[in-house]
């Protein structure tokens, strides 16, 4: 399995990155285990986000034509589990309280 943070921005005209996240997860068979926003100081409207993915796949190229990037952290034993299958289930986990 591989542990990997992924950093990217987004702002009110942009996409969130919900849908590109589940493309990802699901491409490369992974899992988000956490996700945090910080606001980008001088600039209201756009957002910091850093995220922590586990996958059992990965293709940091990809991650890159998505405009995010995406580095690999360690290699663990043992397989992601693979629980967000659409990008409702990620923007729950991205929205949730």
């Amino acid at each position: 399995m591989n542990v990997i943070r992924v950093t990217g921005t987004y702002g009110f005209r942009d996409s969130s990155p919900e849908a590109t996240m589940a493309d990802m997860l699901r491409y490369d068979d992974g899992e988000m285990i956490s996700f945090e926003t910080f606001p980008i100081e001088g600039i209201r409207a756009t957002k910091k986000f850093v995220a922590e993915v586990h996958a059992n796949d990965f293709t940091p190229q990809r991650w890159s034509s998505f405009g995010l990037r995406a580095q690999l952290l360690r290699k663990e034993p043992g397989k992601a589990e693979c629980t967000f299958p659409d990008m409702d289930s990620v923007q729950k986990f991205i929205h949730k309280s």
